[in-house]
């Protein structure tokens, strides 16, 4: 009789959630994620073709994190800093645009050449 390894016993016993496990992680279809969540994927990100984010099902995109998701200008601490696609995908550095509470991509400006 051949023993099951440890990662597949521990996996059918419950021990490993992969909600979990892939909670943050970067997808472009809900099947890339845990059956109990979904892809949160703004359309920004989709006419970039960006990766979103595995969250729970509901959620939309993550509010001051994801371009095209919501943010609030008037707090400081939610300027669109914190990029929630993980860091080996290229995505565009943002900012809270005070018009439209979004995060928008910062377009380099050509004359200081950044």
């Amino acid at each position: 009789m051949r023993l099951l390894s440890p990662w597949i016993l521990a996996s059918l016993l419950g021990a490993c959630d992969l909600a979990e496990v892939l909670e943050g992680e970067a997808c472009h279809v809900d099947a890339d994620c845990a059956r109990s969540q979904g892809c949160a994927r703004t359309e920004a990100e989709r006419a970039l073709e960006l990766p979103g984010v595995c969250a729970d099902e509901d959620t939309p995109c993550i509010a001051d994190e994801q371009l095209g998701c919501a943010c609030m200008p008037e707090d400081d601490a939610t300027g669109c800093d914190f990029k929630a696609v993980p860091f080996e995908f290229e995505y565009p550095d943002m900012m809270c645009d005070p018009v439209v509470a979004v995060c928008v991509a910062i377009v380099p400006d050509p004359t200081t050449g950044g």
